[in-house]
């Protein structure tokens, strides 16, 4: 009798990287990597990444997945790899290319007055399904516009700012930004001369005092004063004439904010009216004897 040690090979392993997705649909271009590797059971593998440059239309390449019977190629019914991501391997594993769907959104060029405000999101065409939250933020232009959540307000009168819409990746799904141009212009407001009187026979008043009769001011913005005078020659006789403004100041040199036009106001004088006294004195201011 003889005794005969049979001595079995060890079991390896493979990694199969496949062209194509997580869903068995074809990639568009490029080839899987290869790893030719036998690897022992047990061993640690070390996931390669996208070498051979595959690609999908209209996804970005995103990491590779354990099953291939998945309902996109966005999503993984097995386990995910990026790569450099090791595992223990203790059989053959095939993966298949797991991708992000790119987004796309848009944000529509506008225009605002100075002091107004525009709701940034009725310029955002967001068609696409990823959940991810869109937020804004001014770009260019930080003095000339200021976002508070989706609601932009215009701080200058003339000029642009770039105001950029920024919606975050959710699973499956990439981040997007998209960038729009906004417009400043003036405000515009209507200034009317208040209208005066007075008396024929004495002096004109100080026609300083006016009415906003369009538009309003923005915020803390203040007229300091109006210039404002008679459209005629002046003079007491009875009449109505014209007051006009030929200027309006503003604060904090304001001016260049506003488009202002101005409204005329009406200066009335009335014709000064006497009387006449007899008195029951005489002219030495002695009494009378009798009568009225």
């Amino acid at each position: 009798d003889g005794t005969y040690t049979i001595n079995a090979a060890a079991a390896t392993y493979t990694v199969t990287y496949n062209a194509k997705n997580s869903d068995n649909t074809n990639t568009t271009s490029g080839t899987a990597p290869t790893d030719s590797t036998s690897y022992a059971s047990g061993a640690t593998v070390t996931v390669l990444g996208n070498t051979g440059t595959l690609a999908l239309t209209g996804y970005t390449f995103r990491g590779w997945c354990t099953t291939n019977n998945n309902s996109d190629p966005r999503t993984c019914g097995g386990t995910t790899y990026a790569a450099n991501d090791t595992f223990t391997i203790n059989a053959n594993t095939n993966l298949y290319a797991l991708w992000n769907q790119n987004q796309t959104i848009s944000l529509a060029d506008s225009s605002t007055v100075y002091g107004n405000t525009i709701n940034l999101t009725s310029l955002l065409t967001n068609n696409d399904p990823g959940t991810g939250t869109v937020t804004y933020s001014v770009t260019v232009g930080s003095n000339a516009c200021s976002i508070s959540s989706t609601t932009l307000t215009a701080l200058i009168a003339t000029g642009t700012c770039t105001v950029q819409a920024s919606k975050a990746a959710s699973t499956g799904y990439n981040s997007a930004t998209a960038s729009a141009t906004i417009t400043l212009t003036k405000r515009l407001l209507t200034v009317k001369a208040a209208d005066a009187s007075k008396v024929s026979g004495q002096s004109d008043p100080a026609f300083t005092s006016y009415t906003i009769t369009s538009g309003t001011l923005y915020s803390s913005d203040t007229i300091t004063s109006v210039t404002a005078a008679r459209a005629d020659a002046g003079g007491n006789t009875a009449g109505t004439y014209t007051i006009t403004i030929s200027a309006v100041n503003f604060a904090s040199n304001r001016s260049d904010s506003y488009t202002v036009t101005t409204a005329t106001g009406t200066f009335t004088v009335t014709a000064a009216t006497y009387t006449v006294t007899y008195n029951a004195t005489n002219s030495d201011n002695t009494n009378t004897t009798s009568g009225t």
